[in-house]
C-alpha cells in the first residue's frame, strides 16, 4: 500500500459541520470494519461505515484500510505524519494509545478552516492485514470540549476477527 492510499479523507478541513459528515462517510467494505464505542455526546449514524457527530458539528469516522505492503505500525504512523505535514498541517501533539485492538498511534494536527484553526485528529492501530483509521475534526474550541469523550471512545477501538 503506498502512503496516497492511507492519505485521510479530508485533505482540507471542510467549513460546515454538514460537510465533515458527508466527508466521514467511506464507501462500503467487503469485510466488516472497525468498530468502537460512540463517544459521549455523539449521535451515531445508521450505515455501512462508522460515522458519529456532537450537535456542534464535531465529526468522527473509523475506517479499515488495507495493510499492503504489510508493515507496522511505526512505518504507516510516519508515512501519514510525513504526507500531512507535507499538505500543510501543523502538528499539534503525538501519542500512544491502547485499545481493544491493541497499542496505537495518536496525532493531532492544526489547520486554518476560513478564520479559525480546526484540529483534525488521526489514530492508526495495526493487525496484521487491517489498519484501523480512525479520524476527526472540529473547531478547536469545540474539539477540546469533545477531545475526553473521543479518546475514552477510542480506547475500545477493536477490528472483526478474520475467518
Amino acid at each position: 500500500m503506498d502512503a496516497k492510499r492511507l492519505r485521510p479523507r479530508l485533505p482540507a478541513l471542510p467549513a460546515s459541520a454538514a460537510v465533515l459528515a458527508l466527508a466521514l462517510a467511506v464507501a462500503s467494505c467487503v469485510t466488516p470494519g472497525p468498530s468502537m464505542a460512540r463517544p459521549a455526546g455523539f449521535a451515531l449514524f445508521e450505515g455501512e461505515s462508522y460515522r458519529a457527530i456532537s450537535p456542534e458539528g464535531v465529526a468522527v469516522g473509523v475506517r479499515l484500510v488495507a495493510n499492503d505492503p504489510e508493515q507496522g505500525l511505526g512505518f504507516w504512523a510516519e508515512a501519514l505524519k510525513v504526507h500531512l505535514l507535507k499538505s500543510g498541517y501543523r502538528l499539534l501533539a503525538e501519542e500512544p494509545f491502547r485499545a481493544v485492538l491493541g497499542e496505537g498511534t495518536l496525532t493531532e494536527w492544526v489547520a486554518p478552516v476560513g478564520g479559525e484553526d480546526w484540529v483534525y485528529l488521526t489514530a492508526l492501530a495495526v493487525r496484521g492485514r487491517d489498519i484501523a483509521l480512525v479520524e476527526a475534526a472540529g473547531p478547536f474550541r469545540l474539539y477540546r470540549e469533545h477531545r475526553g469523550a473521543l479518546l475514552a471512545s477510542l480506547a475500545s477501538l477493536s477490528l472483526p476477527e478474520r475467518r
